[in-house]
């Protein structure tokens, strides 16, 4: 047994020992091609790490620029306003967009450009140069899929809205435009603002129908919005009640009654109605306080604890049943206060939109049931 220990040792050491010599043989028979790929290698690193110095320069000289611009537009934005400062303010449009132009193009490869280039729209658009303005947000729009793309097809509608050719407007107002931006964080607010503009061009022009789908769609976005609001606000609450009924029954049983309820609640959360759910489980802890209270085995601070947890979640579906109510009756305003506290409103297509749409189309649909 020593003896076969003693072998296998002495045959691992030969191997390395082969290994070790291959190596050797090895680099001494490529040295020449090791030292020219160590050197490119070399030379590459220094190379990149010259090129990111100046990359960080150009970026650093950028942004330097654009404050410098930024710092003229705004005089200008504060200035437009004023009648008597309105001379004043279209000079600094005007420096603030060759400035704006000036970084677009020499530093092109920065996070400036396209941000430089829809400034320059934007000063050609108040100054009412359309057609420059047209150039300019057609040359970012066309770039790629960023949000400034976007923001610039969107401007290009306003381009043509302001020059009165509403109809190249809903051109540019199309869907087909905005289909390469579906995946930005900008999208739903922006593509709602189309929408807007789109059914305000097609009423203009006597397109009503056209109007009337569009604020419809407006409306759609905004319902299937709340839903998705409303859901997610119920599943939040449906997890705070949960954890503390998982606590409180570990301690004191629940009676068959409200175990019953329990098992309508847990069913219909898994069939992924959450609203439905969440006034079950609501009902649940409202019959255990009940009990508790009436067989005098509810402790004060778990009757306040429970307390506390039910009235959020009956505040919020008090919130949601008075903007129910308040919006069938027509009472828009109302109702989008009521859906504000619920959820907060921080969805498309946004409160102020939805409103707006929601009286144009009874308006609108009030002018063609009359024709």
């Amino acid at each position: 047994m020593a003896r076969e220990r003693r072998e296998r040792v002495e045959l691992e050491e030969d191997r390395f020992v082969e290994a070790i010599t291959g190596a050797y043989e090895f680099l001494r028979g490529h040295s020449t091609l090791i030292t020219i790929v160590v050197a490119v290698l070399a030379v590459a690193l220094i190379g990149f790490s010259v090129y990111s110095r100046i990359e960080a320069s150009r970026e650093a000289s950028a942004a330097l620029a654009f404050s410098e611009a930024m710092k003229l537009f705004q005089e200008a934005e504060d200035s437009w306003a004023d009648e008597e400062k309105m001379d004043e303010a279209a000079k600094k449009y005007e420096e603030a967009r060759e400035k704006f132009q000036e970084i677009a193009d020499k530093y092109g490869r920065t996070s400036y450009a396209e941000k430089a280039l829809f400034f320059a729209g934007k000063c050609s658009l108040q100054l009412g140069e359309y057609d420059k303005a047209i150039e300019i947000f057609r040359r970012l729009a066309s770039r790629g899929k960023s949000f400034f793309a976007l923001y610039a097809q969107q401007a290009l509608g306003k381009c043509f809205e302001e020059k009165g050719d509403l109809k190249a407007a809903i051109a540019e107002y199309d869907d087909s435009k905005y289909e390469r931006f579906k995946d930005l964080p900008e999208y739903g607010f922006t593509i709602a603002e189309v929408l807007m503009s789109r059914a305000r061009c097609r009423e203009r022009l006597g397109e009503i129908d056209g109007a009337i789908s569009d604020y419809e769609r407006l409306v759609r976005m905004f319902e299937a919005n709340l839903r998705k609001a409303v859901k997610r606000k119920s599943a939040e609450l449906i997890e705070g009640l949960k954890s503390m009924m998982k606590e409180i029954l570990k301690e004191s049983p629940p009676s068959e009654r409200v175990s019953s309820i329990l098992r309508e609640a847990e069913s219909l959360e898994r069939q992924g109605m959450k609203l439905e759910a969440l006034k079950g489980y609501v009902r649940a802890l409202r019959e255990f306080r009940a009990e508790g209270e009436s067989k005098g085995t509810l402790p004060l601070s778990l009757h306040r604890r429970i307390t506390r947890a039910l009235r959020r979640a009956e505040e919020f579906l008090r919130d949601l049943r008075d903007g129910d109510e308040k919006l069938a009756e027509g009472r828009i305003s109302s109702a989008l206060s009521s859906y504000d506290r619920a959820v907060g409103l921080t969805f498309p297509p946004g409160r102020d939109l939805f409103e707006k749409a929601s009286l144009k189309l009874r308006e609108l649909k009030g002018l063609a049931a009359s024709r």
